[in-house]
């Protein structure tokens, strides 16, 4: 990115010719602020304003806090807009504050003084911490003088005794002191860690207003007025530190038979700088991906002598690797804002409008969860039964998407009754198409299958004669005190070789075969009453040629 380039940009985005740069009387120094902001799945369009009063003539304005994260997306796609005068040449350029300048901006503001006041603190607590180690290692000293200590030679059994007191009693004092110390450590120590709590706070408070760090991106722009007036400036460009997903929160009345969807917008943005009071759009556009669908080339086919498998395998990858090349790749705690977004509709695009501004900070894990409004369905309640792998039923409730708008892919907290009962992953729901979601386990349905008989000629994993049968019995129990809708799925054998026979039977016959589209599954619908069982029978019988095996 240099400012050459940024330059040619403007020529080419400016509503408004281009005069030549010239040495001008006054240099105006403006801040800016992010006044909006689209985000889309993956990226954002900002909008940074600024407002300066200017008398006629020529002037230069200097922009300094923009964040220095600018990179090469942000500038090929940066555009401005002056409500007054002529715009000339603009440039960019990365900037270091001196110091002084960053003391300017804060000084004054009532975070940065409570900062200050937290930072004296730490330092001065940890000086404490440091003054009392070295207590401890006086201590230390001193014991290591003392037990080096001997008594004069030829002293009597008096002096000795006289000494060896001297030497505890100094020994003791040193033991007492270094423990007292210690003990004054610790508690040093903690309130060290406690304010470096409060500094991480006061720096988060101060965050929002004006980051602490020196860096910035310059951008410099002149402008020519015919006449003194307030000039209103904006900014804008795409950025890819932004993003946001939908989030769904279920909750399934089995009593009065509702299903309450609940909608929220998850949004992130980590530009190094906070977003105070912006207007927010989020879209469902995707603007980095490809434009255009891939080229498809020629398919040529060739014949060859037979070569070794290990041949084979090279040359498929080389295959592989290649198609790789030519096609395309396919490509955290949350703040709750409880007022609802709007939606707007326009041609393949969903653009969601909240209503009041809205402050998200810059972070990497923390994100902002801003509500939408919730969408009665009606639920169509199954109990669904796998008895070859579940001992219970599962609740599950068919949809259909009747709010007028697309359900988008994202993740769903799901509550039955008032209690939360898991996660599920909500696909993209197009207007007025059915969908499923699960409710959790039905611990009052109990679900079996009992194996009544099998005959495999050779007992083992895998058989040996040239015939087999089985017969099993599903059964499922109601052990609730209401009546249940119940789906009961279970599977037969299914063969691809003339060779292998395969005939089988149900008591009773299932609803639906082929469930899914997956040859073998077998669907069973009826309703359960309180206090009932349902019993199947499903009987099976496989034959092949003698001389093979069955797998």
């Amino acid at each position: 990115m240099t400012p050459k380039s940024i330059t040619t940009i403007f020529a080419l985005t400016a509503a408004t010719a281009l005069v030549p740069s010239v040495a001008f009387a006054d240099l105006v120094k403006a801040r800016s602020v992010v006044s909006e902001a689209t985000i889309y799945v993956q990226g954002a369009n900002v909008t940074r304003e600024a407002t300066v009063t200017l008398p006629a003539g020529q002037h230069q304005i200097t922009l300094l806090d923009i964040p220095v994260d600018f990179g090469t997306l942000e500038a090929d796609s940066l555009k401005t807009r002056v409500s007054a005068g002529v715009l000339g040449q603009v440039s960019v350029a990365k900037e270091t504050l001196e110091e002084r300048d960053v003391l300017a901006r804060l000084s004054g503001l009532p975070e940065y003084t409570a900062y200050l006041e937290v930072k004296d603190k730490l330092a001065s607590a940890k000086q404490d911490v440091e003054a009392i180690d070295l207590e401890v290692t006086a201590a230390g000293d001193a014991l290591l003088f003392i037990s080096g200590l001997k008594a004069p030679e030829n002293a009597t059994a008096a002096t000795i005794a006289e000494f060896s007191q001297m030497v505890r009693a100094q020994s003791l004092e040193a033991r007492l002191a270094a423990q007292d110390a210690k003990v004054r450590a610790r508690a040093a120590s903690e309130t060290v860690q406690e304010l470096e709590l409060d500094l991480k706070a006061a720096e988060a408070e101060l965050a929002k207003i004006a980051p602490l760090t020196e860096d910035r991106l310059r951008v410099t722009f002149d402008l020519t007025l015919a006449s003194a007036g307030e000039v209103d400036i904006s900014l804008s460009y795409f950025t890819t530190d932004a993003s946001w997903a939908p989030a769904y929160k279920a909750d399934l009345d089995t009593v009065e038979n509702t299903l309450n969807l609940e909608r929220s917008l998850v949004v992130l943005q980590n530009t190094d700088e906070p977003w105070v009071d912006v207007n927010l759009n989020v879209s469902t556009d995707m603007p980095f991906q490809d434009v255009a669908p891939s080229e498809l080339s020629e398919y040529i086919r060739r014949i060859m002598d037979p070569i070794q498998p290990r041949a084979v395998q090279k040359i498929d990858m080389q295959a592989e690797m290649a198609m790789s090349v030519a096609e395309p790749m396919m490509d955290a705690t949350p703040v709750v804002i409880e007022e609802t977004a709007m939606v707007q509709t326009y041609g393949l695009s969903q653009t969601y409008t909240y209503p009041r501004p809205v402050t998200l900070l810059s972070s990497d894990a923390a994100h902002t969860e801003l509500a939408m409004d919730a969408i009665a369905l009606t639920p169509d309640l199954t109990v669904r039964a796998v008895p070859l792998y579940n001992d219970a039923g599962y609740l599950v409730s068919d949809l259909t998407n009747d709010s007028g708008e697309a359900l988008l892919h994202g993740p769903a907290k799901l509550f039955r009754d008032g209690v939360y009962v898991g996660t599920h992953t909500l696909k993209t729901v197009v207007e007025g198409a059915e969908f499923e979601m699960p409710f959790g386990r039905v611990d009052g349905v109990k679900v079996s299958r009992v194996v009544l008989g099998r005959n495999e000629g050779d007992r083992g994993f895998i058989s040996k004669s040239n015939e087999t049968s089985s017969s099993v019995r599903l059964d499922v129990e109601n052990l609730t005190a209401r009546a249940w809708p119940v789906e009961v799925l279970d599977r037969v054998s299914v063969s691809e070789q003339d060779d292998l026979v395969i005939d089988w039977t149900a008591t009773p016959m299932p609803t639906e075969q082929g469930v899914g589209d997956r040859r073998g599954v077998l669907s069973w619908r009826f309703d359960l009453p309180a206090g009932e069982t349902k019993s199947i029978t499903v009987d099976e019988n496989l034959r092949w040629p003698e001389g093979k095996t069955l797998r």
